[in-house]
């Protein structure tokens, strides 16, 4: 498990549009797509995130963010894609500092926890 991923779920506080929120405010879709993105980075936050469907998306400057968030996030943009408030995956970026991640591939993964959720239920 990527260390980013598991302190950011364990944190004790999720990512808001521009200041953290509490975890246990997060809507009640059952899934949830966060940016986190540094502002020196700002040219590649990836807008086309917006148009993902079947979840909620939430972005946040890593600036903005408690200490705990900020020294757990190891590249800039990274993706973490919430089920029922949990971390179920994550894309970051690479040297480049560019999330190269196909939209196609972060909504077919939306797609997948949705469907793996209607499975689950009784």
């Amino acid at each position: 498990m990527n260390k980013t991923i598991a302190i950011i779920g364990v944190a004790s506080a999720l990512l808001g549009t521009g200041a953290a929120v509490k975890l246990n405010s997060l809507p009640e879709e059952p899934v949830t797509v966060v940016q986190i993105n540094a502002e020196w980075n700002e040219n590649h936050t990836r807008r086309d995130l917006e148009k993902l469907r079947g979840c909620n998306y939430k972005f946040a400057w890593l600036e903005d963010q408690p200490e705990s968030i900020k020294t757990s996030v190891t590249s800039v943009p990274v993706v973490v894609i919430y089920n029922e408030g949990r971390p179920a995956w994550q894309y970051a970026a690479d040297i480049s500092l560019r999330l190269e991640t196909p939209f196609s591939e972060i909504q077919n993964k939306v797609y997948e926890i949705q469907q793996a959720n209607t499975i689950d239920q009784p």
